[in-house]
């Protein structure tokens, strides 16, 4: 018989006397009553395939955003009618553009409604288990039902666990608590694009890793996230999602810096529990917060970091491999990325090469020497001054200088038992043992001038010496112990002495700026 669409052998009509068809597709007049049995049975046919169709009997079968509609009976269908209306229970959520393919007729786009007119899906709009109503309108099959079986947008609040990828567009809540303290570096597959915004709560310390397409932050760098600070999320869609608010529990702003220290400083990152050989040697790196080599942005990490050589030319290892060398400085940098924050080792206090994935932002934030092993120097913990500097003490202190005569010409460099690479502070005492002279130490920086000479203090012109012995009388000008003297990157300061005067300069130890 005829489907109610007036597809089929014969056609149904709204007016009565029109139903004339042929048995069984319609009751013409004289029909005779061996043709009334097929006539009922064909009609009760059409009229279930008609009540099937719009009620959502039908679960769609298909993959990879292809939907499959197979009624029970495939005689019919055997055409798409515009304005015909198809129910069915999605076996998918589809990830971007979809077809709807009845009954072998053809896969059909498959198009939701907008403002703006028919729509390809982009994903998350058809969600496995869900009924959707669609209607063919000659060229496409479209949504035309809202949104099925859906809570109350946004919901209640669930929480989730924390992992480089959480997942916010799967779940049936648009309010979520995101609880642990491991990074995120991205939000997932998008969701539904009916309800793009989400609203997210976090319950620890962790980092967020900003990515300039698929995780767009306020600062356009990381944001390390505190127990009781709130998120509001968009789904951009294509995987892609973007921070477009975030509130501090405390109250403090998110400043487009990206931090509460000021450009260029330095808070935290210092190093404690150095122990190991040159092939075992690890640390600890504390939290800490500093600005990039650039100042273009912020690295931040919530937490301590566990680093060692072990790890090899990877994150929180040593760029060398897994074993440090003999009598050198190793420095450690911070850097962050699309795969998170760490630390990493080099030989470079200002161009290592960095991990894939850690590349983005790097920045210096101490170095430490290793011994005659290639042990690293096992520090106690390191002092933090004024601007984020480090002062570091050696567990033995060294004579670097041991009875040299420099004499009064041009000052002679000296190395100290300080890092390379970058200039320092050197914490000294220097003495002499010569029955009369004096000497006068320097930063490579500053310009070299001859003592005035002779024994005797030399306080009546410029200038001046740091120690004169005339006799048995030690005359100290100026205090070693703690006077301004900065070396250069080979780690040297200079020297020069009147007579034949004998320098001793014992190293205690180094304030690393940090910069």
């Amino acid at each position: 018989m005829a489907e109610l669409n007036n597809t089929g052998s014969g056609q149904w009509s709204e007016i009565d006397a029109s139903n004339t068809s042929p048995s069984p597709d319609g009751w013409p007049s004289g029909t005779f009553p061996n043709q009334v049995e097929p006539i009922g049975r064909s009609t009760m046919g059409a009229i279930k395939r008609f009540w099937d169709r719009i009620n959502g009997t039908v679960t769609t079968t298909g993959s990879s955003n292809a939907y499959v509609y197979t009624p029970t009976s495939t005689s019919f269908p055997t055409a798409l009618v515009a304005g015909e209306k198809y129910t069915f229970k999605a076996n998918f959520t589809n990830t971007g553009a979809a077809t709807l393919n009845i009954n072998s007729l053809g896969a059909t786009n498959l198009y939701k409604q907008t403002t703006s007119g028919p729509t390809a899906l982009t994903g998350g709009e058809v969600v496995n288990n869900q009924f959707y109503v669609v209607m063919y309108d000659g060229t496409r099959f479209l949504i035309i039902n809202s949104l099925p079986n859906a809570v109350v947008y946004p919901g209640q609040e669930i929480t989730l666990p924390s992992a480089s990828t959480v997942t916010l567009g799967s779940n049936s809540t648009n309010v979520i608590a995101i609880s642990g303290t491991t990074g995120i570096t991205s939000f997932g597959n998008s969701g539904n694009a009916a309800t793009p915004i989400y609203f997210v709560r976090f319950t620890g310390i962790l980092t967020l890793s900003y990515n300039a397409t698929s995780l767009i932050l306020p600062t356009s760098a990381n944001i390390t996230t505190a127990a009781g600070d709130t998120a509001i999320i968009e789904d951009l869609g294509s995987n892609n999602w973007k921070v477009v608010n975030y509130s501090r529990l405390s109250g403090a702003p998110l400043v487009t810096t990206g931090s509460t220290i000021p450009i260029g400083s330095i808070s935290g990152y210092i190093p404690f529990s150095i122990t190991g050989s040159n092939t075992t040697a690890s640390l600890t790196v504390s939290a800490g917060q500093a600005s990039d080599v650039n100042g273009s942005a912020f690295i931040t990490s919530g937490s301590s970091i566990s680093w060692s050589v072990s790890n090899g030319n990877a994150i929180n290892g040593y760029q060398g491999g897994t074993t440090l060398p003999n009598s050198s400085t190793i420095h450690f940098h911070a850097c962050s990325g699309t795969s998170g924050t760490g630390i990493f080792a080099s030989l470079s206090p200002n161009a290592p090469t960095l991990p894939s994935g850690y590349s983005t932002y790097f920045r210096r934030i101490f170095s430490i020497l290793t011994n005659s092993s290639g042990a690293l120097v096992q520090y106690g913990a390191p002092v933090e001054a004024e601007g984020g500097s480090l002062i570091f003490y050696l567990p033995t202190q060294v004579l670097d200088v041991a009875g040299a005569a420099p004499g009064s010409g041009s000052r002679v460099l000296y190395p100290l038992s300080v890092p390379t690479g970058m200039k320092v502070q050197p914490f000294i005492r220097a003495n002499t043992v010569t029955g009369n002279g004096n000497f006068l130490l320097t930063s490579p920086d500053e310009t070299d001038v001859p003592l005035p000479g002779g024994g005797g203090t030399q306080w009546s012109a410029a200038p001046g010496e740091d120690i004169n012995v005339s006799g048995s009388v030690l005359d100290v000008g100026g205090n070693i112990n703690s006077g301004i003297l900065t070396t250069n990157t080979s780690a040297q300061i200079g020297i020069r002495s009147s007579n034949t005067a004998q320098i001793y300069v014992v190293t205690r130890g180094w304030k690393d700026f940090r910069r």
